[in-house]
């Protein structure tokens, strides 16, 4: 996350590298101290383990068994949640061509936006925490479409799940993200104060 977040923010990469390299050298530091001073402790601590042999190692791959176990299941459970009809982007290129009333959502972070203001043509971007306290102002007669830049379209997805469960159901993911969007060479606009006011409104 560092570097990304460097390159953002446009730091010259002599004074990240001075910083890493500080941050790399108190680390170092900080582990090599630890083990000077709990060395013997830890040597002591090694022996009284060596006397439960073969056990310790079974129950040690056991618990490391069921993590992964878990958190493959914890996935698995993850993405058939996040298995709700999307809008393709050709299907929504056609709906704005025909000039359907179609409410166009970027839900990517502020940080991503910073770096790359280029956006759906018509879109307006919200955080997702400012889109899910607008309930109240959020048209039930009109197509919302939501959209990120993550994997799986993971954000408008829950977002989408979550509006959904409040009563909202004219809403879908884009498939794709804003990459499929502009893979194909769809009109793109950048994001400007007018029309994050508008979405305001």
């Amino acid at each position: 996350m560092t570097s990304p977040l460097a390159g953002i923010s446009g730091m010259p990469w002599r004074r990240f590298a001075m910083f890493d390299g500080l941050g790399a050298l108190l680390w170092s530091l900080t582990y090599i101290t630890l083990g000077l001073v709990f060395s013997a402790r830890l040597e002591r601590a090694l022996a009284s383990l060596s006397f439960l042999g073969g056990g310790l190692f079974a129950l040690l791959a056991a618990l490391v068994g069921g993590y992964i176990l878990w958190k493959w299941l914890n996935r698995r459970h993850f993405l058939a949640k996040l298995r709700i009809a999307r809008i393709s982007p050709e299907e929504l290129k056609q709906r704005l061509d025909a000039r359907e009333d179609v409410i166009i959502v970027d839900l990517r972070h502020s940080l991503e936006v910073d770096a790359e203001p280029q956006t759906i043509f018509g879109a307006v971007h919200m955080d997702p925490a400012e889109l899910e306290e607008a309930l109240d102002v959020i048209p039930r007669d009109r197509e919302i479409v939501l959209f990120c830049s993550c994997p799986n379209e993971a954000t408008a997805a829950q977002m989408a799940l979550r509006l959904r469960s409040y009563g909202i159901t004219r809403i879908r993911p884009l498939a794709e993200g804003l990459d499929g969007w502009r893979k194909r060479g769809f009109p793109m606009g950048a994001i400007t104060a007018a029309v994050q006011e508008q979405a305001a409104t």
